[in-house]
């Protein structure tokens, strides 16, 4: 009976650490630097940042952290459809204006998504970070 025992813990400890690989090689990178861009007028900046592992994905959620000239900052996130492919600068546009900034993300088949972030709805706040990101 012992002797079952150990081959079932053996076992265990085995499909255990293949998860824990598995889930590591392709789930639990860092996230790498996909977009960084100051104003023409050098009052905001905007960085942002996408899984390392993004190919692996048919879409990928973006997370923006827009700065203000005080490097106080507000975040979002967006939804880009790459299809497995890797994001780069061909996938989105910026349009400066001095109310807003126009941001257009470019999906794998050309379909545009255009948001418009107004400076005025940004929470602009050293300590502030959205727990939705």
């Amino acid at each position: 009976m012992n002797k079952y025992k150990i081959i079932i813990l053996i076992e265990t400890i085995i499909i255990v650490l293949f998860g824990y690989i598995f889930v590591t090689e392709h789930s639990i990178k860092p996230n790498s630097q996909w977009i960084l861009e100051k104003a023409p007028d050098k009052k905001h900046e905007i960085v942002a940042y996408i899984p390392e592992n993004h190919a692996y994905s048919e879409t990928t959620t973006a997370h923006f952290m827009i700065y203000d000239e005080n490097h106080d900052f507000d975040t979002r996130s967006f939804l880009v459809r790459n299809n497995y492919e890797i994001l780069d600068e061909t996938n989105y546009e910026l349009e400066w204006h001095d109310d807003y900034v126009k941001l257009t993300i470019i999906n794998y088949d050309g379909f545009r998504c255009i948001y418009r972030i107004y400076w005025e709805d940004l929470n602009f706040d050293p300590h502030h970070y959205d727990e939705q990101l």
